[in-house]
């Protein structure tokens, strides 16, 4: 849950003008079955810049604690294409 949450995210700030839940999963006029292959489709996650971007989000607003958590959560459930520095 909490992925398509991210991915979610990821759409609303990226696409422009949707009205409607169902324009943000629309892309070349096929609807998409979740948030998380919408972004696939529209070449949104590529490479690790997504959760590059949430982790840099979450320190700004989580504990050290929680956002060692999401760390964690990151590199045991999501499939990573590199590691970067943080």
């Amino acid at each position: 849950m909490a992925d398509e949450q991210f991915y979610l995210h990821v759409l609303l700030t990226t696409v422009k003008g949707p009205t409607l839940w169902c324009d943000l999963c629309t892309f070349d006029n096929v609807l998409h079955p979740s948030f998380h292959t919408a972004c696939l489709v529209c070449g949104l996650l590529q490479n690790n810049d997504e959760w590059h971007q949430c982790l840099t989000e979450a320190a700004s607003m989580c504990s050290s604690n929680a956002l060692h958590c999401l760390f964690a959560l990151v590199l045991k459930h999501c499939k990573l294409v590199q590691l970067w520095c943080l």
